[in-house]
């Protein structure tokens, strides 16, 4: 649906041309930029009248949000095309989104205020040359960045490598949590806790006391950035990914982290996305809590929904034969309260070979989706996702 140049370039010519994820093709035509290989296909958002479609490694790309028409990649300051705008922007409060790039050894911050235009942009150097970075979170004063110690062979990926070949787990590295100043990014302090791989952030706000609270989706290894994600495309069962959420404390006094596992299989972490940056009560993700002898695959079974004050977790199990996918927050209109929403997400029924979009009452997870739409096909399981009112 994006009109990337990588696919009118393979649409042209009838073939594949360039590598991409998992998937080693030589390349047969020149790289020019990462845009060459931008997939735009990561996550959707729409802000200040178009939809910007995401990818990890290069522009975001405009759509029309009336025929999602492809408007083409935009490049928010002249000198700065092609320069990474990452795949999870987060949008503030006063309607303002911070997102951050990588590449190479640089670090860019990105705010684009509230009419969709450049509001800064910051470049400085980052405390993991070379490592991935996939999501953020950001408090109304600071940038917090997770960086797993998982090294990028550039080169490698431009080859069409494997996974394994492509990303390097670096065990005798930290998981480093970058926390910087949103006006001013040399104003940092860098906190270091255990290797894990990181994916998914949930939340950060400052606390009373000065010190930033952090929740993120947390596994002891790549193993399913390099093994899991690929066969699970290639039709191939996998172990589990044995991702839990972290609770985490920034000291900003002392520069130490400490962290809590919250036990519980679970991945893409949301919350109200009215109170991104401040506290939130409520936490949806994707779970499984399950073990189905015919299932064959760790892709989630349920939903859940977890009080992250008092620990208790209301879920919906969609059963033995259906994929889970990320289900978001969509507040009820002219409602305040964060279980006042609505959770909406996809699934996939592997019995009746369709494609559902599911809503339900985040007051009664457990009753399952008081609604659902069934597409006449089924569609590829997908990453992320928002909502925007019709």
């Amino acid at each position: 649906m994006v009109r990337t140049p990588k696919l009118a370039a393979e649409r042209d010519a009838g073939r594949f041309l360039f590598p991409t994820f998992g998937t080693t093709i030589a390349s047969e035509a020149p790289i020019q930029g990462p845009d060459s290989i931008n997939v735009a296909n990561t996550n959707a958002i729409e802000h200040a009248g178009r939809v910007l479609a995401l990818w990890e490694g290069g522009s975001a790309f405009a759509l029309d949000p009336n025929d999602l028409a492809t408007r083409g990649p935009v490049t928010w300051k002249e000198g700065f095309e092609q320069v990474p705008f990452s795949a999870h922007p987060k949008l503030d409060r006063h309607g303002h989104l911070w997102n951050i790039g990588t590449f190479a050894d640089k670090l860019v911050v990105w705010h684009i205020d509230a009419a969709g235009k450049l509001a800064s942009v910051q470049t400085g150097e980052s405390p993991y040359p070379n490592g991935m970075a996939h999501d953020v979170a950001i408090t109304e004063r600071y940038i917090v960045l997770p960086l797993p110690p998982i090294k990028l062979n550039f080169a490698a990926i431009a080859r069409g490598a494997t996974p394994e070949q492509a990303f390097v787990f670096e065990r005798g590295q930290p998981l480093r949590i970058l926390v910087m100043k949103k006006d001013d990014i040399t104003e940092r302090r860098v906190f270091e806790l255990p290797a894990q791989m990181v994916f998914h952030v949930g939340n950060a706000y400052e606390r009373r006391d000065g010190n930033i609270a952090l929740s993120f989706v947390a596994s002891a290894d790549d193993e399913f950035l390099v093994h899991g994600a690929v066969g699970l495309v290639a039709g191939q069962a996998d172990n589990g990914t044995g991702a839990s959420l972290q609770s985490t404390v920034l000291d900003m006094r002392s520069g130490r982290a400490s962290s809590e596992a919250i036990s519980g299989a679970i991945e893409f972490p949301r919350i109200d996305p009215r109170r991104i940056g401040t506290p939130a009560r409520f936490l949806a993700a994707a779970a499984s809590w399950k073990r189905y002898p015919r299932r064959g695959s760790t892709l989630f079974h349920g939903v859940a929904l977890r009080d992250l004050q008092t620990g208790n977790v209301d879920r919906y199990d969609y059963g033995e034969h259906v994929a889970v996918e990320e289900h978001i927050v969509v507040p009820k209109p002219g409602a305040s309260g964060e279980r006042d929403a609505w959770l909406v997400g996809t699934t996939f029924d592997a019995r009746r070979k369709v494609t559902l979009v599911n809503v339900i009452d985040a007051r009664a997870v457990d009753a399952g989706p008081v609604a659902q739409a069934a597409l006449p096909y089924w569609l590829p399981l997908g990453f992320h996702g928002n909502f925007s009112a019709a």
